[in-house]
C-alpha cells in the first residue's frame, strides 16, 4: 500500500528540504508518527518561483497489509494537513528552533 499527497508553495525547495530533514521539530508539523515500519519518500521540483513538494507513504514487510489496513485511512486524511503545516512554516519563514 502506497500514497502522497502534493502541494506547491512559494517557498523555495531548500526551505522545505529545511523542515523535512530537521527531526527535532517535526511534531512541530506532523502529528502522526506511528510506531510501526514504515518508509517515507519526498520529492522536491522547482520551476520559476513555485516549488512542488510531495510527502509518499508505504508499509513494507510481511505485515504491510495489516499496517495498511490498520493505518492507511488516517494517514491519507492527516497528510493533507501536515503538508499544509509543512507549507505554511515555509511561506512564513518560521524558525523551527
Amino acid at each position: 500500500m502506497k500514497f502522497s499527497h502534493t502541494l506547491k508553495t512559494s517557498a523555495p525547495p531548500e526551505r522545505i528540504w529545511e523542515i523535512w530533514t530537521d527531526v527535532a521539530h517535526w511534531s512541530k508539523w506532523d502529528s502522526e508518527l506511528p510506531l510501526c515500519s514504515l518508509n517515507i519518500y519526498r520529492y522536491l521540483s522547482s520551476q520559476s518561483d513555485i516549488t512542488h513538494f510531495t510527502h509518499e507513504v508505504s508499509f513494507q514487510g510481511a505485515f504491510a497489509f495489516v499496517f495498511g489496513l490498520l493505518l492507511g485511512r488516517q494517514f491519507r486524511a492527516i497528510l493533507p494537513i501536515v503538508m499544509e503545516n509543512v507549507k505554511q512554516i515555509a511561506e512564513t519563514g518560521f524558525e523551527m528552533s
